[in-house]
């Protein structure tokens, strides 16, 4: 008798334990999709605030004029140089996207 009461008592031990480790993982899933969720809205918004700030900060007549030509213009060189403050430090090279073309073969350099 003594012996069925432990092997009860094991059976127990482990459909409480595998319950609580179905419920931890479910609870890591739900937790994990939520935070991903977070941070990408987190990272749309605060893109939206740069492209807010530029869109303040150019001159859009300007900025539709210059071409992949145009590098050693001083319109060119205000551009960038306004990207270069909005962007916080110098990148290798910032794209533009226009909504009217899509995405541009001007790539500003500094």
């Amino acid at each position: 008798m003594s012996g069925k009461k432990h092997s009860l008592q094991a059976k127990a031990i482990v459909l409480v334990s595998l319950f609580m480790l179905i419920t931890y993982l479910l609870f890591g899933v739900v937790l994990t999709r939520q935070a991903r969720g977070f941070t990408k809205t987190l990272i749309n918004e605060h893109m939206l605030d740069v492209v807010k700030t530029a869109a303040g900060m150019l001159d859009g007549d300007a900025l539709g004029k210059l071409t992949p030509g145009d590098a050693d213009t001083p319109e060119y060189q205000a551009v960038v140089d306004t990207l270069t403050v909005i962007y916080g430090k110098r990148r290798s090279g910032i794209h533009l996207l226009r909504p009217d073309h899509g995405r541009q073969d001007l790539c500003l350099r500094h």
